[in-house]
């Protein structure tokens, strides 16, 4: 075997590593952070009204339900293909400028935004930190492994990029909507 595509074949397998890592360490902390606001001694309050008693599911609760790990296996997995799908079609573009990379480069930005306003809603870096490496990962561990190996200037496009895409996305991240107070 080539040792490029071996190491295209190493890189996805980190990919698909840390979308698995993402699941699991949020699955913890998620666990962790309810097993400890249960297990704090609560003090009598007087008994809610019944309007009052219909809230929606706390993130920890929600996230902790039988299907959060299919988010970022479906982020890695879909990047992956996106990657592989993209540097096959580049054979089908002639001259200077690669417009399916372009593409590629202005949706995976529109996927970053998206995760980030998607964890907004509850304001943990964490999890939409992962997802993005996930996401970034997969698309150059896809793209890698059609090429046949690891290409320095995808690298040099890539990392600035995804780097870029966390700060921004993590600043859009820690920025939270104001709670719905109920009248």
């Amino acid at each position: 075997m080539d040792s490029n595509v071996l190491v295209a074949l190493i890189s996805g397998m980190f990919s698909v590593a840390s979308a698995l890592g993402a699941v699991f360490l949020k699955d913890y902390l998620d666990t962790r952070r309810l097993r400890l606001a249960n297990s704090r001694p609560e003090q009598p309050q007087p008994s809610p009204a019944p309007e009052q008693t219909s809230h929606p599911t706390a993130p920890s609760e929600r996230a902790t339900g039988g299907r959060s790990w299919t988010r970022p296996v479906i982020i890695v997995a879909g990047s992956f293909l996106f990657g592989m799908a993209t540097r096959a079609a580049r054979p089908l573009f002639t001259g200077p400028t690669h417009y399916e990379s372009l593409a590629a480069l202005v949706l995976l930005i529109l996927l970053s935004l998206g995760l980030s306003i998607y964890h907004r809603r509850w304001g943990f870096q964490l999890p939409y930190q992962l997802e993005i490496v996930a996401l970034w990962a997969g698309w150059a561990s896809g793209w890698s492994l059609i090429h046949g190996g690891v290409w320095g200037d995808l690298l040099a496009v890539t990392l600035p990029w995804w780097l870029g895409c966390a700060l921004i996305g993590g600043l859009v991240v820690s920025v939270r909507r104001p709670a719905q107070v109920a009248p």
